[in-house]
């Protein structure tokens, strides 16, 4: 193939054949040089030896390959360290940058900028040597993992903003009382898949020692307790099922 490579420092150009091929057993590559044509290209630009220096050789597709692997890495890692996103689904935007949506809270639409997220991952050049594929990966892992707590704190201040604009929000002096879990079952829209039998229960995040916590009293209820808080959750779930019926039927008389 053809590379055209240019010399730092000057401004000449030099028109290169460069074969690439691969040893077996091994992906690793390496440049195999014909002099008869390197010497060839030098005579036809007309360049002196003496201004060749240096050149890097490129592999465009094998960069490719690369960059598929490393973006399914990050997304993988990602996923692993934020639970909160193995939750959220993905919608592809192919126009524009801002995110123009509604809310069952309110018909008027709004408007969201998106969030850049980033982490770099640096190499030295003393490191190059010792350099390991181990370790590459290592900080790859490293960084996204740090990408993946920004992500998921940028989540929960959305969700934050957005339960306190419309209201959505129980206030306790004591976050791990399990009558906290009624409160806030009353609080939010609940759907259902079908049948009262169905129902489509939101997800409680809270810190490891928050719903340590909560198990635990959870646990410590007498029989009694328990009974009467299994009873007034049925009776929520209860008024949910028949709100979620009038938005079904809302919705097909309208669709």
């Amino acid at each position: 193939m053809r590379r055209h490579v240019a010399c730092s420092g000057c401004r000449y150009r030099a028109s290169v054949s460069i074969a690439g091929k691969r040893r077996a057993g091994t992906p690793r590559f390496y440049a195999q040089w014909n002099p008869a044509e390197f010497s060839e290209s030098v005579s036809q630009s007309r360049i002196s030896r003496d201004v060749i220096g240096p050149m890097i050789v490129d592999f465009p597709e094998v960069k490719k390959r690369i960059d598929k692997l490393v973006v399914r890495l990050v997304a993988q890692q990602i996923k692993s360290s934020a639970p909160l996103m193995k939750m959220v689904g993905v919608r592809r935007q192919h126009e524009g940058e801002v995110l123009d949506y509604n809310t069952m809270d309110s018909p008027d639409r709004k408007k969201m900028e998106y969030l850049q997220h980033s982490f770099n991952v640096s190499f030295d050049s003393t490191e190059f040597e010792t350099l390991t594929i181990p370790d590459v990966v290592t900080r790859l892992l490293n960084g996204a993992g740090e990408m993946a707590s920004s992500i998921e704190g940028s989540a929960l201040d959305a969700i934050n903003a957005a339960t306190d604009e419309t209201g959505n929000v129980v206030k306790s002096a004591d976050i791990a009382d399990p009558e906290n879990l009624l409160r806030l079952l009353e609080a939010v829209q609940v759907d259902f898949k079908g049948s009262r039998s169905q129902p489509d229960m939101p997800t409680l995040v809270a810190h490891p020692t928050t719903i340590a916590e909560l198990q635990r009293r959870i646990e410590a209820l007498t029989d009694e307790q328990r009974d009467d808080h299994l009873r007034r959750r049925e009776e929520i779930l209860d008024r949910k099922y028949a709100e979620y019926v009038s938005r079904e039927n809302n919705r097909k008389l309208v669709d």
